[in-house]
């Protein structure tokens, strides 16, 4: 019987490897939507040596997004969407600012990242999978202040500010028949700020976020 030599073993494995029955079909294109829910958190200079919680309540909104796989695993994409929140400081403005006891003061802050995705993504049985992103875009903010007296409105100040804005992590998947992916996701919003209207240099808010949607097709 014929000697067969380590390098045409390897070779032969190489040319295996390397055929297009090896790889999974490629995702293609995908699109998806997420309800999110979001607190502001984390190392933030934005509240001073307040509680963060203090100046800013949970936030809610949604994102929308589009993806191309190359492959089953590698995926490139944008998203974008919109978060939002509404604080009653009055009694925050009263203890630490002085408000007068006949006014009243509310603060809205609005959001919306936008990003360039990378994921990685990885199948976990037939109807399963895990992924993981980095984003990396802008994150548009507004942020309004109103005075209040015995109802009325006195004074709104909007000020609004783009700052350079990173996204960080990842989520699971669960495919539904052959018709759409159901997505729970955790991601960490990183917004390194710069002076402006809303931000002050070394501010840096983060923003955890919690989302849960669907991605169609499937696959």
């Amino acid at each position: 019987m014929p000697r067969v030599s380590t390098a045409a073993l390897l070779l032969f494995a190489l040319a295996l490897a390397l055929s297009p029955s090896a790889f999974a079909a490629p995702a293609g294109l995908q699109f998806e939507i997420q309800g999110t829910g979001s607190q502001m958190g984390g190392n933030t200079g934005i509240a001073g040596v307040h509680s963060v919680t203090d100046l800013f309540a949970p936030q809610f909104g949604f994102t929308v997004g589009a993806t191309y796989g190359f492959t089953d695993h590698l995926v490139v994409g944008v998203r974008s969407g919109m978060f939002a929140e509404k604080k009653d400081l009055t009694g925050f403005a009263r203890e630490f600012g002085g408000l007068s006891p006949s006014f009243a003061l509310e603060q809205e802050l609005q959001v919306v990242p936008t990003h360039a995705l990378l994921q990685y993504r990885a199948r976990l049985g037939k109807k399963f999978g895990v992924y993981d992103e980095f984003g990396a875009g802008v994150s548009s903010m507004k942020l309004v202040t109103e005075v209040f007296r015995s109802g009325q409105s006195l004074q709104r100040t909007p000020h609004r500010q783009d700052n350079l804005s990173f996204l960080i992590g990842g989520g699971a998947s669960w495919d539904y028949q052959t018709a759409f992916s159901v997505l729970a996701s955790f991601d960490v919003l990183m917004i390194p700020s710069a002076n402006g209207d809303v931000l002050v240099q070394g501010d840096n808010p983060q923003f955890f976020m919690f989302s849960l949607g669907i991605r169609y097709p499937r696959r």
